[in-house]
């Protein structure tokens, strides 16, 4: 929960993924109930997005990465689009490192930002 917030807030997001030769594709769909703030209702609504990663090079070092998302309230909060554009490094075989520009279009949202991101890999099964 966040400061002056009341209860608790829950999320359920589907996720899938595509890999294409050097590029991969990542689509996600879900919906959200925040917790309720201490002044006003809680933020209830559905959100999407797409996100394209496309390696560099051969080993997959360096890639570029583009995203589009979006969440649509059924609350009185404002509707939301962003994208996304930047590189990412992979540091090393379970940690990837990233900077990514954010830009809004719609009035209400987040209108710009820089994200930097720390992406550990973990298995969750070996392939045999």
């Amino acid at each position: 929960t966040f400061s002056g917030g009341r209860g608790v807030g829950f999320e359920g997001v589907l996720l899938a993924g595509a890999h294409l030769g050097a590029t991969q594709l990542g689509f996600n769909i879900g919906a959200f109930v925040d917790p309720r703030p201490a002044d006003g209702a809680r933020a209830v609504g559905f959100e999407a997005s797409v996100a394209w990663d496309h390696d560099l090079d051969a080993s997959g070092t360096w890639a570029l990465g583009g995203e589009l998302g979006g969440v649509v309230f059924t609350s009185h909060d404002p509707t939301q689009l962003q994208v996304g554009f930047g590189p990412s490094f992979a540091a090393t075989r379970w940690l990837d490192l990233s900077m990514t520009g954010l830009l809004g279009f719609l009035p209400g949202g987040d209108r710009y930002g820089l994200l930097l991101g720390m992406a550990p890999h973990m298995p969750l099964w070996k392939a045999q």
